[in-house]
């Protein structure tokens, strides 16, 4: 008998339409590479693939005309890795080089055409494991991760981001001997994979968590998530890169009784990046910060139900054009794709296209490279109760997508 799964979301963010864990936002990042204009693939027509119980949680552009995808699809007995690549047409499946008995993707990161990184998590008889695979234009092949306790700890991977062949950051958390979660940052150095040292604000006892991560230049990125603090209340976690260390960074301060956390980062200059979240008090609200080049500063935003909304992903092409996706989950239970976009000035809400009205749907991670070329990618449930892989496409217009049946 099929599994009937609805939505498998990461266990850093909040579960609004799913019954599984194992979820991470993640814009990926903007390559420096040339785009072509995006009506050189026109032809695509909002066709979404037939994949049976998969969710998507990372998307990145090689070019207009070329897109990957990774994520994750629900077997007899467990998940499996999940990377997509798009042509121009259609989007297809590639072979993923997770190994162990169950395994997810859940950020993606790319620099050129034959540049980039997937990261997330497998499992096999010795626990759960980092995951890091290295793109090369072709294939898939699997790099080597440090891991604390030497592997005998719980570790994971969310975030991914890269600079250049030689510049990348990996972000998660492990989870020490005594049952805590810790950060976990990991840098390439064009060779290999090392741990860097990183806050955990929480403290003995509590649990610390990154679950996205963004890079401007050798000595400027950001990575984002959340902790608990001594009341047990989940609190935004900001830490930044200054090309010698990571350090936790002021944040705006909410109610003592609220938590907050963020799942998403993005930065388009030392001056303008972008975290996204929710915030509980009461009910869940988005949580949009900006970062100005002194501060970070809470934003005014949609929200379309206060009872249950969240951001997922966030990117940017420019400081007048940045998008934002996750989920708004309405008081009748009906979950649909949550899209907000800022125009320099205001940030606004578009509709999120369903492959079928009827459909709940949940996006995860959004890409762009202009203002008429942007990408989203999250799941669907199936009027049967199973998931499906949700790609939308936005054309300077609209957010195009549709099942054929």
């Amino acid at each position: 008998m099929p599994i009937s799964r609805i939505v498998k979301v990461a266990a850093a963010v909040p579960v609004l339409f799913a019954a599984a864990a194992g979820f991470s936002a993640l814009p990926a990042l903007r390559g420096s590479f040339p785009m072509p204009p995006s009506a050189a693939c026109a032809a695509w027509n909002g066709a979404q693939p037939s994949e049976p119980q998969a969710s998507l949680t990372g998307v990145a552009m090689l070019s207009s005309c070329q897109v990957l995808a990774v994520g994750d699809v629900l077997g007899p007995n467990n998940f499996t890795a999940l990377a997509m690549r798009f042509g121009g047409t259609s989007w297809w499946q590639q072979a993923s080089a997770a190994p162990g008995a169950s395994s997810s993707l859940h950020a993606l990161a790319v620099t050129s055409g034959t540049n980039g990184w997937a990261a997330g998590t497998y499992a096999n008889a010795n626990g759960t494991h980092a995951l890091i695979e290295y793109w090369n234009g072709t294939v898939w092949a699997r790099q080597a991760v440090p891991e604390p306790g030497r592997g005998k700890w719980s570790t994971a991977l969310f975030g991914v981001a890269a600079s250049s062949e030689s510049g990348a950051w990996a972000v998660g958390n492990y989870r020490t001997r005594a049952g805590h979660l810790r950060t976990l940052i990991v840098a390439w150095n064009g060779t290999a994979w090392r741990q860097v040292a990183s806050p955990n604000p929480g403290g003995a006892g509590r649990d610390d968590r990154l679950t996205s991560v963004t890079v401007i230049s050798a000595r400027d990125a950001w990575a984002v998530g959340y902790y608990q603090d001594a009341r047990s209340h989940r609190r935004v976690l900001v830490l930044h890169w200054d090309g010698s260390s990571w350090r936790q960074e002021r944040t705006p301060s909410f109610s003592r009784s609220a938590d907050a956390m963020l799942f998403g980062v993005t930065a388009m200059s030392a001056s303008d990046a972008w975290a996204v979240g929710y915030l509980i008090h009461p009910g869940s609200r988005t949580l949009v910060l900006h970062w100005d080049g002194r501060n970070w500063a809470r934003q005014v935003t949609p929200d379309p139900d206060p009872s249950g909304d969240v951001l997922s992903g966030v990117a940017g092409a420019s400081p007048s054009n940045v998008w934002a996706v996750g989920q708004s989950k309405e008081s009748s239970g009906h979950e649909s794709g949550l899209i907000l976009h800022w125009n320099g000035v205001i940030w606004t809400q578009l509709p999120s296209p369903g492959p079928d009205s009827g459909d709940s749907a949940r996006l995860i991670a959004v890409t762009t490279s202009g203002p008429d070329d942007a990408w989203a990618v999250g799941a669907y449930r199936t009027p049967n109760g199973y998931a499906q892989g949700l790609f939308l496409h936005w054309n300077g217009r609209t957010w195009q997508a549709r099942q054929e049946r």
